[in-house]
Parts: C-alpha cells; structure tokens; sequence
C-alpha cells in the first residue's frame, strides 16, 4: 500500500516536472523573449525586438535570435545581433556562481553616428544609464567564469557627419577563451584574438592575460596593416591647414600591462611600426611633404613612466618642400598649426615624470628637401634651391632625469646640392646640459656648392650678379655655443672658390671671374678675446689662377666699381625732418661705447697667375678699351697686427704686348695704408689713346708709343709719386670738334716738349691727401697733364729747362749792362743753351723783343753815348787813313781814350769852358768826360736803338754762334719799358717768346 502510495507520488511528481517542463519548454521562450525585450527597451529607453529565443533544457543552452535595438527615432536598427548562443554549466553548483562553458554572439551589426559636435546617436541611451541610481556597494565582487567566448562575422559603421567621413569594421572576430575570477582558473591565463578589416586594412590582436589575478597581467600582440589614416584626421579635436592626401599605418606590437600591488602598475611596450606613403598637401593642393616610410623599432619601453627606449627610426625617401614666405613663415610650419583657435595662454608644464629616452639610431634614407625663399628682398621670382640623396644618421642620442646624457653624440650627414654639389659632415655633438654647453666637433666637406644661391640675399645690397661659381670647402669645424654669451668657432682647413663669373646688372657685362681662388690652410677662429675683436683670421697662401677683371668707365661718367654697392635709400621728408630737429642735451648723454677693433688678419702669401683684366671707357666717344694680360705676380706675408709690409712684385702685358712690371712694399692690413711702388711699362701704344686725345685735346693720335716709369708713396694718408713719361715720335692728325677739348695749344705744346727725335721726356710729381673726399688718383694725374700744358703756354722756358736741369727762372731772356748792347759772357752762355734746346726742337720758332728801363738806364746810357761818341772819332780817322773800318769790331785802347775822347768832345754842340781868350779851354779827361755826360742826348728814339741793338745782337749770335736756323729767328718790335717783368730779373734785357 505505501509503495502503491509511493509510486503513485512519484508519478504525480513526475507529471507535474513534467508538466512543468512542457510548459516551459512551450511557453518559457516566448515569455522570455517578451521579458528581455521588455526590460530592456526600458533601461535603455529605445525600442527593442527579439525574434525568438531558444532553450535546451537538456543541454542547458539558452539562445537569443535577431535582437534589434533601434534609433531613437524607432525606425532605423542601432544594433542587431544575429544570435547570441550560451551553455551553462553543472560547475555553477559546485561554485555557487555562475559558470558559462560557452558564449557565442554572432552577426552583430552596430551603427554609430556623430550627429554634432557633441552629441551621439547613443548620447540618450548614455544619459539614461548615468541617470539610474547607483547600486549599493557590494563586500565583494560577483563571482563568475566564462568560457569560450566568441564574437564573429561582427560588423560596426562609424557615420561621422559633422566630417563627412564613414568608417567601416567588417569581419570582426573577437575570441576569448575565458574570462574568470573564480579560484580555480584565476592564476590561468585568457588567450584573446580580435581580428577585424578596418577601412579594409587588416588588424590582428593577440596575446593572454589574468584580468582577475592580483596582478592583472596581461599581453597583447597588435597586428596593424596598411591602415589608411587620411579618413580619421576630421575625427581629431584639432584640425590643420594641411590636407593629409595620403597616409597608411603598420604596426606589430607587444602591450604587457602589470599590477604590482607593491609596485603599482607598469605598462611596457615593445616592437615596431610604420607611417608609410605619406603625402601633405596644402589648401592649393601643392605638396608640403611626403616619405615612402617612418618606421619606429622600439625595445621595452613604459609609457607609463615616460621612459622609451627606441632602438631605430628609419625615414626612407622624405621629401619636404619649405618655402618661405613673404611674411617670413614656412608654408609647411603654417600647415601644421591648428586652424581657427587662438593660442593658449603661457602656463608651466604640471610636474610629472621627467621624459627619459634613449635612441640608439636614427636615419634618413634619401632625402630631399626643395627650398623656395619669396621672403628675400630681390624682385626676381623666388629661386629654388634642392638637397637631395640625404643621408643622416645620428646615434647614442637619449636623455635622462629631464637632461640630456653627457656623452657625444655621433652624426654622419651627406646630400647633394641641386644635383651637382656634395655635402659631407660628420663627427660629434654635445647635447647642451646645465653645465654643458652645446658643442660640436665635425669634419666638413663641401664640394661643387653653388654661389648663386646665395645671389637672392644680396640681390639687394650689390648690383653686380653671379652667375656661376662653386665653392669648396674641407675642413674641421669646432664650435660652442653658451648661452647669453660670445659663441665659440674654429675653423681649420683649405677652401676654394671655383669658375666664378659675376655680371654687371645694368649692362650685363663681364665683372669678375676667375678658374680657381684658393685658401690653403685657413684658419678661422671667433671667440671672446679681452681688448680685441674676437675674428682672428690666417691664411697660409691665396692662390688665384686665371683672372678676369672688367673696370668700365659708365656712359654716366661713373666707374662701375664705385657701384658694386648700392647706394641707400634716401630718407623720407618726415624722417629727415624728424631727424633734423634738435635733441636734448640729456637725450645725448649715455654709456661710452666700447672701442671697436679690427679683426686680426695674417696671409702668409698671395700668388696671382693667368691674370687679365680689361678696361672700357664708354663715357668717350668713340669708346676705348684697353687689357692687361699675363698678369702674374706674388704677394709676400701680410699682418694686420704688425706694421711690417709686405714684397708686392706684379708682371704682365699692355694688349699682349707692351711689357709692364710693378714691385714694391704694401700692408693694406695696416691700420693706416702703407704703399710703395714703382711700376715700369715700355712701348705702349698711343694710337689706342686715339679716343681720348680726340675728345680731350682735340687731335687724334696717327702715331706713336709710351713708356712710364711710376713711383707711388702712400703714408700717413698722403700720397707721392713720380710719374716719369716717355713718349716717342708722338704725332697727330687732324683738328676734330669736341666740346670737351681743351682751349690750350696742344700742339705747341708737345712741340714744346718733343726733340728732334721725335722723343718726350716729362716728370709728372703728384702728390694728394687720400682723406680728401674729392681724392683721386686719375683725377690728379690729369690735373698734372693739364697743368704742365698751362705752364708750357705760360711759361715755356721754365719747361725747357727743367728738361735740361737748368735754372728755369734765367732762360727766358738775357741781361745787357745798362746802356749796353753787348752780350756778356753770361748771356752767351744761357744763347749756347737756348740754341741747343732750339736745335734740339726743330719744330720751334723764337721771337726776340729787345727791351730797356729808361728809368734805371739814364746813367748808363749817357756812358754808352759818350763812348759811342769816342768809338766814332776812331772810325772816322781809320777811314781818313783809308782803313777799313766796323764800329762793332773797333776798339779803344786806353792810350788812345784821351785823344779820342778830346776830339769827341770838341765835337758836341753844347757850349763849352772857354779860357780869357775867349777860345775853347782845354780840360782834363775827367772834366771832359762829366760835360760830355751833362749833355749827352739820350731821348726815345736812342732808346729804341738799343733796345732794337740788343735784339739784333742775340739774333746774330744765335744765328752765327749757336748755328740756329735765321728762318726760326724773329725780330719782334722792341719794349721801352719794364711793364710786365715779373721773374725779378734786370730790366735791360732782350725777351724770348716761342711759337710753332
């Protein structure tokens, strides 16, 4: 009966589990699905479907099919899920805590939206889960385990549209093979694998972790490739004027966090990644910068301790094109500054951990950088200068405690300058610290650089052009570079500029070149001397080979090398104005100026070879030119601290013919210039002068040749020179019209000062003051040329005697005793000289002007009639005795005087001393001689006899005695007066004056 009743119990059990099971099984899943859809449309406030939800009660799996949750409009799914399946375990009993042998969601779709600035398409759903009342805090946290946890064929799309981006993760699996803190699996690690295509890039991550352990250790494996990034950059918080066009990232990385209860948590990173095919355009779409790869290698690193040990960066082909603006900024640094915010106020840094980083490589491959300047002042459009084949390599770079480490640094750089030149250089740098300054010790090598690209930053300052030109430079380069002090460089090495060929701007012509000027052993040093300049400059030899010069006298007047240099800007009204106006005396006073000192300069040699330098005169017309060639010549040491000058020898060719040759001594190092210097040239040709005596004098030069011998002095700023000039069978055509020619006779001249040789040999001294600003040396040299023909005008036979070595005071004339015509022996001594000079100048003509003082002659002439009278009575008793008989050629004797002077006296009409007789007393020689000079008839017209006597006398003398040709003798009317003697001689003289 109780077993009846037993079973009958059991099987009433039964049919109610039983019955309970079916009605589960039957009515539990749609009840579910209500249930789930229900309260969860209401903690997140939106609308929720589930199509179906499946149990196995048997299997103790429970599975969820087509859950939607929509937008918060409704209409459009937010997320979707596919089927989320689960397995509960019978462990859960033994652990009192649930217990999952699988979770598996399958074919989730999620659709995020960014609708403004700030809001989400899941911003509500957000606000409604942080508006719900905290739970109470719980002693303990829930305990669980689950396993086999995996997410597949996900999908998410990210609709920003406030960037106008979309981004798409497809394929997306996600594998966990536990998670769990239960105390039999917590020591155990979790082994996840997200895998996914991002944007169509692949990402992988991988690793274990003990998210529940005391510790939380935990690994990941990241696996990125070729994530395209040009799409993210709207996302950022910040935007830049640049546009990036392209952009992709790799990584392989290894994440490993740890939660040290002791030692709090550490974060270590390690493994590699890459920034490949990038290119940055700016708003114009030009390109600003692009590489073909940055690759970072990192050894073990910790973020979260701001230590990264980086054991390479490799940037393989960057390309960079700066260009400065107008305004003076870089396009690419303007690129790069965030767009449209104001820049924050200054604020210091929070303290934290001090950055500690060690890079044991860092190298560019192939580099280019395209450098563009528009902010340099000249007008030509801007020019582009290109580095290319960049290689750099710096290692053992890092820093420690917030400074950088003590030891050098190694760097090693080489490019190319605009396909052509090289750039070399390599050594070490010292990293500034608080007690280091920054330092560098490299060798430099610069080969085929070229100048022209410096052209645009003195375009302003020259108006002279390069057009080619290449420097080189080895060398070693030192430098130290304290802070708020005189920076410290040397330089040791030979450097050389090569094929420079500079252009006059104004008229494109040929300024300076030359093949090759050498340094050797320079020796540059700049650093803070005490009581000197701190440049210190030698040079062991200047060698420059194959030279050309151009010196051209402008249309203007103006030599071209006065303008080399651009004149500056003339100030405006107001500022001349305001420039003018008085300052205060207090406004004047301040601190002394410290004295300013030349810089030290020392050569030890300069050597010219191959010279030439050409000279045009365009200001003349016809134009004239000239060349130096052949120039060779050495220069010996110069110092600019010693006074000591240095041996200058030069020689060349005047048009490749005429020799020339200047020696001397000069220190143009000096403070004040020292120069010494004699030049010879021999045979120059004056037909090439033909422009210049055409202009200048008025005749052009048919013939002729030139040879000078010049001595210079330059000291104590004056200037000293003998200028001796040779000119040899000087002749010239016709008369031309010139406004310029001068109103001189030329002519007579050169006729002048040429023999009958054909040869002119003049001395030209020149001497000047160099702080004269109107000081200069062709300036003086053709005032001497003008002033030796004024005074062969003036003063002709000052110039004849000069060229004899005579008194030039005493050849214009000749004295007579007064009353006399009779040439002294003194007078025909400076006749002998004046007939050799005439001899010597075929082409001369002199004219003879006989000339007496009645003044300071009466005495003398009443002494020269008395005798005349006597010399008469001699004659005329010579002819009684049929004697021939010339005046000039009879004499008196003394024995004969009284006679003579008796009958002479006789002879005169004046009244005479009579005896008581009444007849003619006769008197002693004495008394005979003072009557006869009482009344002896000196009027004008004897005068003029002797004065035209005299004339006539240094005529024939010159004519018999000095042999001068009478046809180049002229008797011109005679003088009665001393008017216009100025050289202080006698009165009673014959003048000389000559003609051509």
């Amino acid at each position: 009966m109780n077993w009846t009743k037993g079973r009958v119990a059991a099987a009433a059990a039964l049919g109610v589990v039983v019955s309970a099971a079916v009605s589960v099984t039957v009515w539990g899943p749609d009840w579910i699905r209500q249930t789930v859809a229900e309260q969860l449309g209401q903690t997140l406030g939106r609308r929720v479907t589930l199509d179906r939800v499946e149990v196995q009660w048997l299997h103790l799996k429970a599975g969820l099919n087509g859950l939607t949750i929509y937008e918060a409009d409704g209409q459009r799914p937010f997320v979707r899920v596919g089927r989320v399946q689960t397995q509960l375990s019978l462990a859960s009993l033994r652990h009192l805590a649930p217990v999952l042998d699988s979770l598996e969601v399958t074919s989730p779709e999620v659709h995020l939206a960014r609708l403004d600035a700030t809001h989400w398409n899941y911003s509500d759903i957000v606000a409604k889960l942080a508006a719900r009342p905290a739970p109470p805090p719980s002693s303990e946290p829930a305990r669980f385990s689950v396993n086999n946890i995996a997410l597949r064929q996900g999908q998410v799309t990210w609709d920003d549209r406030v960037s106008g981006t979309r981004h798409d993760i497809r394929d997306l699996l996600i594998t966990l093979p536990f998670i769990s803190n239960l105390p039999y699996v917590a020591e155990q690690f979790t082994k996840p694998v997200i895998r996914a295509r991002v944007d169509g890039s692949q990402l992988q991550v991988s690793g274990q972790s003990r998210p529940f352990a005391p510790t939380r250790d935990a690994d990941l494996n990241i696996v990125l490739n070729d994530l395209p990034l040009t799409s993210y950059v709207p996302l950022l918080p910040i935007q830049w004027g640049g546009k990036l066009d392209k952009a992709a990232l790799n990584a392989r990385l290894t994440l490993t966090f740890r939660q040290d209860p002791a030692k709090g948590p550490s974060l270590h990173l390690k493994g590699q990644a890459a920034l490949n095919d990038v290119a940055l355009l700016d708003e114009e779409g030009d390109e600003l910068l692009q590489w073909r790869a940055l690759s970072v290698k990192l050894a073990d690193s910790e973020p979260l301790n701001n230590r990264w040990n980086v054991q390479q960066v490799v940037w393989d082909a960057p390309v960079a094109w700066l260009e400065r603006q107008r305004n003076g900024q870089l396009s690419l640094i303007e690129a790069l500054q965030p767009q449209g915010q104001k820049p924050a106020p200054a604020q210091s840094a929070p303290a934290g951990t001090p950055l500690q980083f060690k890079l044991a490589q860092f190298q560019v491959h192939d580099g280019s950088v395209h450098w563009v300047d528009a902010a340099v002042p000249d007008r030509e459009p801007p020019r582009a200068q290109d580095f290319s084949n960049i290689e750099l390599t710096v290692s053992d770079l890092g820093m420690a405690k917030g400074q950088f480490v003590d030891h050098p640094i190694p760097v090693q750089l080489t490019a190319r300058h605009n396909d052509h030149g090289e750039v070399n250089v390599s050594g070490q740098l010292s990293l500034p610290r608080p007690q280091q300054p920054f330092a560098a010790q490299l060798a430099v090598g610069l080969h085929g650089l070229e100048l022209t690209a410096a052209q645009p930053y003195v375009a302003d300052q020259l108006n002279v052009a390069l057009t080619r030109g290449e420097l080189f430079c080895d060398g070693r380069l030192e430098m130290v570079l304290p802070q708020g002090q005189t920076p410290q460089i040397r330089f040791n090495g030979d450097a050389a500029v090569k094929g420079l060929r500079s252009v006059d701007k104004s008229g494109g012509d040929d300024f300076l070149r030359w093949k090759n000027l050498a340094f050797k052993t320079l020796q540059v040093s700049y650093q803070d001397r005490p009581q000197a300049n701190p440049l210190d400059l030698g040079v062991g030899e200047i060698a420059l080979d194959d030279f050309y010069a151009r010196v051209i006298i402008k249309p203007t007047g103006k030599l071209n090398l006065q303008e080399i240099l651009k004149t500056a800007t003339e100030p405006s009204s107001s500022a001349a104005a305001a420039s003018a106006a008085p300052v205060p005396v207090e406004a004047t006073k301040g601190p002394v100026k410290p004295k300013a000192y030349s810089p030290h300069i020392a050569i030890g040699r300069i050597v010219m070879n191959g010279g030439r330098m050409d000279f045009a005169d365009n200001y003349i017309k016809p134009n004239y030119a000239a060349n130096l060639t052949d120039l060779n010549g050495t220069v010996s040491a110069l110092d600019s601290a010693k006074s000591q000058p240095a041996d200058l020898t030069l020689r060349g060719r005047i048009d490749h013919d005429s020799p020339l040759s200047i020696s001397g001594q000069v220190n143009p190092l000096a403070p004040q210039l020292y120069l010494q210097l004699a030049a010879h040239a021999t045979d120059i040709e004056l037909t090439r002068l033909t422009p210049y005596s055409a202009k200048y004098a008025g005749y052009p030069i048919t013939k002729g040749k030139l040879s000078v011998d010049l001595k210079y002095l330059i000291e104590n700023g004056k200037l000293d020179a003998q200028n001796q000039v040779y000119v040899n069978q000087l002749t010239f055509g016709g008369h031309v019209d010139s406004p310029d020619a001068t109103k001189l006779p030329v002519l007579f001249a050169i006729s002048l000062l040429t023999n009958s040789k054909g040869e002119m040999d003049v001395n030209l001294p020149i001497s000047g003051t160099l702080s004269d600003p109107d000081f200069s040396i062709g300036g003086l040299v053709w005032r001497v040329v003008v002033n030796l023909i004024e005074k062969a005008v003036t003063a002709p036979f000052s110039v004849l005697a000069s060229a004899l070595g005579g008194d030039a005071s005493e050849l214009g004339y000749v004295t007579f005793a007064p009353g006399s015509d009779e040439l002294s022996d003194a007078s025909k001594t400076k006749l002998d000289s004046l007939a050799k000079i005439l001899l010597d100048r075929p082409a001369l003509k002199l004219e003879i002007a006989g000339r007496v003082d009645p003044a300071t002659e009466q005495d003398g002439a009443k002494r020269a009639y008395v005798a005349s009278r006597v010399k008469a009575q001699k004659v005329a008793d010579l002819v009684k005795q049929g004697q021939a008989a010339n005046s000039e050629q009879v004499t008196v004797s003394a024995a004969e005087y009284p006679k003579y002077l008796e009958r002479a006296y006789l002879a005169e009409p004046f009244d005479k001393p009579r005896n008581v007789l009444g007849m003619t007393k006769s008197l002693p020689v004495p008394e005979m001689e003072k009557l006869m000079l009482q009344h002896a008839l000196v009027d004008e017209m004897w005068f003029k006899s002797i004065a035209d006597a005299r004339a006539l006398a240094v005529k024939k003398y010159l004519d018999e005695q000095g042999h001068v040709p009478v046809d180049r003798l002229f008797l011109v009317e005679s003088k009665l007066t001393p008017a216009g003697i100025t050289d202080g001689g006698a009165p009673q003289r014959v003048d000389f004056s000559l003609t051509h």
